[in-house]
């Protein structure tokens, strides 16, 4: 790597701290399994002047959900889930047709369109996963399972936590804990933060004309009960980078094997037909991320084969195994565009041209 060339990644973050588009944000980038980039910029809470700290918490939003799919994979290997399984051998309620596949490759249909969106009735305070998700087995189908795909923000992987639990027979909270935040020393992911922990976890702000305004609900999508595989997970960047690295190393990390090569490499290929509709020109669904099939099409400058996931909230991640390289982004913004970001994107363009 260029090392001269990470300043740009910490120039355009530092600029957009000056004009107040953002509080703060944490970089990483490794390659060969080293730590080439680490730089945490601007603040944890703009009013107080608490500066950000790498140790900080960033609600991962959607970066939960290849958390997830790797919980499943694990399982898949166990023998105690098959891709082609339909969903309703786990949960009697739901037989539409909708598989494991389906809901890892966002076509199953549900919650995916206006109309079943619209719908779904979000969880409340005393609700678990057992008890909120048979609920949404009523709820009407966007489109037919895997006729096409698109983004199932919260109803397929909040039911694949649920089939994790059913087929693990503890609560997923607790099989992530045991099976793979323990072993890969993930000490401060959690669906649910210490009061410690809560000190450290970022405010949220969110960016208008005016500049930054404090988010109202500073525990959006928190949940002391039901434990989001879509979106609930909190985190930190050296946490994810763990994850990341994982993934990168084919599913071992330290010594300790969580998946096989086989089924990291399954995650990361394109899994579905390139006519599907539903999805943008060069990207496709791997299981649970996103891969890049043609980076011209898809007008990125990441690698063809590269694959990741990003969150509503501005975490951002991807593993390049051409270069053997993994990088991520985290900063906490309500309105930061997720997949979409404009930092997403510029914090690629940074890391990519920073390769000799």
């Amino acid at each position: 790597m260029n090392h001269s060339r990470f300043s740009r990644i910490q120039t355009f973050i530092e600029q957009r701290i000056q004009d107040r588009k953002l509080a703060g944000a944490a970089s990483l980038v490794a390659r060969n399994g080293r730590i080439v980039h680490c730089k945490v910029q601007g603040f944890a809470d703009v009013e107080t002047g608490k500066l950000l700290e790498r140790d900080a918490i960033f609600r991962l939003a959607s970066m939960t959900k290849p958390i997830i799919g790797v919980a499943a994979m694990m399982l898949v290997e166990e023998g105690k889930i098959k891709l082609s399984d339909p969903l309703g051998k786990f949960i009697p309620e739901f037989d539409r047709g909708i598989t494991i596949h389906h809901l890892l490759t966002h076509s199953c249909g549900l919650g995916q369109g206006p109309i079943g969106f619209q719908e779904m009735l979000m969880p409340g305070l005393g609700d678990t996963l057992a008890i909120h998700i048979p609920k949404w087995a009523k709820v009407p189908l966007d489109f037919q399972p895997g006729s096409q795909t698109g983004y199932s923000p919260i109803a397929a992987f909040d039911i694949l936590g649920r089939v994790i639990e059913i087929t693990s027979g503890i609560p997923l909270d607790q099989y992530l804990h045991q099976f793979l935040f323990q072993p890969l020393g993930m000490k401060d992911t959690t669906f649910v933060p210490t009061d410690k922990q809560w000190q450290r976890v970022v405010t949220m702000y969110e960016g208008t004309d005016q500049g930054l305004v404090k988010f109202k609900d500073q525990k959006i999508f928190f949940h002391p009960r039901y434990f989001s595989g879509a979106a609930g997970l909190f985190g930190t960047l050296d946490d994810y980078c763990r994850f990341a690295q994982m993934l990168a190393n084919g599913g071992e990390l330290g010594g300790y094997r969580i998946l096989s090569e086989m089924s990291v490499r399954i995650m990361g290929t394109a899994q579905l037909a390139d006519t599907i509709e539903g999805f943008p020109r060069g990207q496709a669904w791997g299981l649970s991320m996103r891969v890049i099939t043609d980076r011209a099409a898809a007008g990125t400058s990441l690698s063809n084969g590269s694959f990741g996931w990003s969150g509503a909230w501005g975490t951002h991640f991807w593993v390049d195994p051409k270069e053997n390289l993994v990088a991520l982004l985290m900063i906490n913004l309500a309105n930061a565009g997720g997949a979409d970001a404009e930092t997403a994107r510029e914090f690629e363009g940074a890391v990519m041209r920073s390769l000799n």
